[in-house]
C-alpha cells in the first residue's frame, strides 16, 4: 500500500546502481548519456512507493522531461562498484510571463523539481587494469543533475494536454511556488562574452531520420537519443575544428525539451563550437525539417554542453 497520508515537503531518498559499460568512458568518468538511467530509475522507484504514479498514468497524465542539467566531475570511478545517488525532488507550481519570467497571471505549468547527487568509489588500479581492480573506500563526487519535468496529458489533443489541477496521486506532496524564470530556448544556448567561435568546417549541421527504435511509451522520442545526439554532434564539431577528441572530457549538458518528435520525421542538429582557453562550449539544436526539406527556425530541442582539454 503507498504511504500517502503523510504531507511531503520533498520527496528525499538514496538509490544504488552498479557501475558498467554504458556509464563511464575510457577514462573512468561518468558519461552524459549515462545520468539518465543512473538518477531517474531510483527517484521513480520511490515515487511508485510514496505517490502511486501508476494511478497517475491510468489517468492519461505523465511527467514528460523539459529541461536537464547534468554535470559530471573528473572523478574515475571504480568500475562494478555501487554509485550512490541521493535525491529531493518538490512539487512546483510555475506561472510565467510571455518573457517566461515569474508573474501572478500568465501560462501555468505543474512541475517536478528534482535535485540528484552521484557519488561513487574512486578508481585505484589505472587504465590498463581494464577496470578490474576494487577501487578505494573512498566515497567521491561524481556528478550532479537538476531535473524538470512538467505534468501533461502527452496523447491528448492539444488543447487538453495541459494539467494545472494537482492529481489526487501527488496529493500528499507539499506544493511549492516555482519563483524563477523557466530555461528557454535562448538562455539555454546563451554563448559567455569571453568564447569566441571556432571554425569546424561542415560539421555544424548533421541531418538524420528518426525510426520506431528511437520511441518510447510516451509516443514519441526518447530523451537518450537527444543526449547521445548531442554528445556525437559535439564530437564532429570538436574533430571539424581540429581538436583533440581523446583529450577533451564533457563536463555539463543542459537540454530543453520544447517539443517531441516522432517516428518518419527528419531532423536537423545544427551547433556551433566556441572555445575560451581549455573550455569548449557547443551551442545548437534539433530543429525539424519539413516535406519541402526546409528546417525550422526554432528547434524542438535545444542544447549546451560544455567540455575541456584534458592534456
Amino acid at each position: 500500500m503507498n504511504e500517502t497520508t503523510q504531507a511531503l515537503d520533498a520527496l528525499v531518498g538514496e538509490g544504488k546502481t552498479p557501475t558498467g559499460f554504458e556509464q563511464i568512458d575510457m577514462n573512468f568518468n561518468l558519461r552524459m548519456r549515462a545520468f539518465i538511467g543512473i538518477c531517474m530509475p531510483p527517484m521513480f522507484r520511490h515515487m511508485e512507493k510514496r505517490l502511486s504514479m501508476m494511478d497517475l498514468r491510468q489517468q492519461g497524465i505523465a511527467p514528460i522531461l523539459f529541461y536537464v542539467d547534468f554535470r559530471s566531475t573528473n572523478a574515475p570511478l571504480a568500475f562494478a562498484r555501487s554509485l550512490l545517488t541521493r535525491h529531493e525532488m518538490r512539487l512546483k507550481r510555475s506561472i510565467t510571463d510571455a518573457d517566461n519570467r515569474p508573474a501572478s497571471a500568465g501560462r501555468e505549468r505543474l512541475l517536478l523539481d528534482s535535485e540528484t547527487r552521484i557519488s561513487g568509489r574512486r578508481q585505484a588500479g589505472g587504465r590498463d587494469s581494464l577496470g578490474y581492480h576494487p577501487g578505494a573506500d573512498e566515497l567521491v563526487d561524481a556528478g550532479s543533475a537538476r531535473v524538470l519535468h512538467v505534468l501533461t496529458r502527452p496523447t491528448a489533443p492539444r488543447e487538453q494536454r495541459q494539467v494545472i489541477e494537482v492529481p489526487g496521486a501527488l496529493s500528499a506532496l507539499v506544493e511549492h511556488p516555482h519563483g524563477e524564470a523557466l530555461p528557454d530556448v535562448d538562455s539555454v544556448r546563451a554563448v559567455p562574452a569571453n568564447y569566441k567561435a571556432v571554425d569546424s568546417g561542415a560539421a555544424g549541421e548533421f541531418r538524420d531520420v528518426w525510426g520506431l527504435p528511437q520511441t518510447d511509451i510516451n509516443q514519441h522520442v526518447n530523451v537518450l537519443e537527444y543526449l547521445m545526439g548531442m554528445e556525437n554532434q559535439t564530437s564532429r564539431l570538436l574533430d571539424g575544428a581540429g581538436l583533440s577528441l581523446p583529450d577533451h572530457r564533457l563536463t555539463r549538458m543542459q537540454m530543453l525539451f520544447r517539443k517531441p518528435f516522432f517516428p518518419g520525421q527528419r531532423y536537423a542538429i545544427q551547433a556551433g563550437l566556441y572555445r575560451h582557453g581549455d573550455h569548449t562550449l557547443v551551442s545548437g539544436g534539433f530543429h525539424g525539417i519539413n516535406a519541402q526539406g526546409e528546417v525550422d527556425a526554432q528547434p524542438f530541442v535545444a542544447g549546451a554542453v560544455e567540455g575541456v582539454r584534458t592534456a
